[in-house]
């Protein structure tokens, strides 16, 4: 089960705001993605880029990424993701910077949280709440 709460813009006091501008690393296997979020000014330029990730290197992070499996990003203090509106025909193929330019949407940030219970000798799943929150240059 899927749980989307909004978070009011307002509530954020000035230093989550501030916090939640920063992004640590990206994760994506696409340079152009990458480019793109520099280009924008979306990400620092010291914000470093991997391939892919561990639990250990989002831990604790404000995370950016294309594709970051709910397991990952449930160790990370925050992901954000650029949510793409493309047609049917670009759906799986590598994208390059136009497509981004042309496609994407605003940035979108999410505090993910797991949940689960001990059940026997295994862990299963229970729910997975997903708290959706915007940057403050968002407010215009």
């Amino acid at each position: 089960m899927f749980q989307l709460q909004a978070l009011s813009r307002e509530g954020l006091g000035r230093t989550q705001k501030e916090k939640a501008m920063k992004i640590d690393l990206i994760v994506t296997e696409n340079a152009s993605f990458a480019a793109y979020l520099f280009e924008k000014g979306l990400v620092p330029p010291d914000a470093k880029i991997m391939k892919a990730a561990t639990p250990v290197d989002v831990a604790g992070k404000n995370v950016i990424g294309d594709d970051l499996p709910y397991r990952l990003a449930s160790y990370a203090l925050s992901y954000t993701e650029i949510p793409l509106h493309l047609p049917a025909e670009l759906v799986g193929q590598r994208l390059v910077m136009a497509d981004y330019e042309k496609y994407a949407a605003e940035p979108v940030v999410y505090s993910v949280v797991r949940k689960t219970k001990k059940r026997g000798n295994f862990r299963y799943f229970v729910e997975l709440e997903l708290s959706e929150t915007h940057y403050p240059w968002m407010d215009n």
